[in-house]
């Protein structure tokens, strides 16, 4: 279970049990955690709603706490979180990212892939969407829907997963990272990029992104992937234009 779970995990930026223990009165099973008084980053996406926007440095310390602990959990825990949403990605007073809820995660085997339809639809890959075998990835497109929503400061109604199927979907996708690139340069671009890519085996892993956070570098690649999505929404928008006219 969720306590198992986190007696064997730590890190950082992934949330620290004390005890476990079933209350006698009602047979309900609590778990003892440290005190988190930052709020959650769905709280920090109202906020950003309201009109004070999130600085670039503000928004990479939390993507890169954030892939830090996933590389973490990826790599030499072996683990997928599976639910991973902006309720439950707490803040601690001093801004510190502590990753909630594990009750839906998995031990992966040498080898495995998840199959389970498990978590937030909103927040699904496309692969588990459709009940394919999945892996990290799924967490990675996770947070790239999350970081959408801090960026815009608007929530998801429907799943940016099936945007290879639907045209809209899809223009929608592209006009995420369009305007990212426009609020927050190229970097920040780049990483939303490749954590939406709608299949994946195109997607960025947690460890990839983890390392380009640290270095602080886009590469030319990312350039040319980003500069291509622009030129996708804007032929879209011509032949949209064109049809309403």
């Amino acid at each position: 279970g969720e306590a198992a779970l986190l007696e064997k995990l730590s890190h950082t930026n992934i949330v620290k049990l004390f005890v476990s223990f079933v209350c006698e009165e009602d047979s309900t099973f609590n778990l003892v955690t440290e005190l988190y008084e930052g709020g959650s980053l769905a709280d920090q996406i109202q906020i950003q709603a309201v009109g004070t926007a999130h600085s670039e440095e503000q928004l990479r310390r939390w993507l890169t706490q954030i892939m830090s602990a996933l590389c973490y959990m990826h790599g030499e825990a072996r683990v997928l979180h599976r639910d991973i949403k902006p309720e439950n990605i707490l803040l601690t007073s001093a801004g510190i990212v502590k990753i909630i809820d594990l009750g839906l995660s998995v031990v992966m085997q040498v080898s495995s892939a998840a199959r389970s339809r498990v978590g937030t639809s909103t927040y699904s890959s496309y692969e588990k969407s459709v009940g394919k075998p999945y892996d990290g990835r799924d967490d990675v497109w996770a947070v790239g829907c999350v970081f959408v929503e801090l960026m815009t400061g608007a929530r998801l109604t429907v799943s940016l997963c099936h945007a290879q199927l639907d045209p809209d979907i899809e223009a929608q996708r592209l006009g995420y990272v369009s305007s990212c690139r426009a609020a927050y340069g190229a970097l920040m671009a780049s990483l939303v990029c490749a954590m939406l890519q709608p299949l994946q085996k195109g997607r960025a892993r947690s460890r990839d992104l983890y390392v380009r956070l640290l270095s602080g570098s886009c590469g030319a690649a990312d350039e040319a992937k980003i500069a291509d999505m622009a030129d996708q929404l804007a032929a879209q928008q011509h032949q949209a234009d064109e049809e309403a006219a």
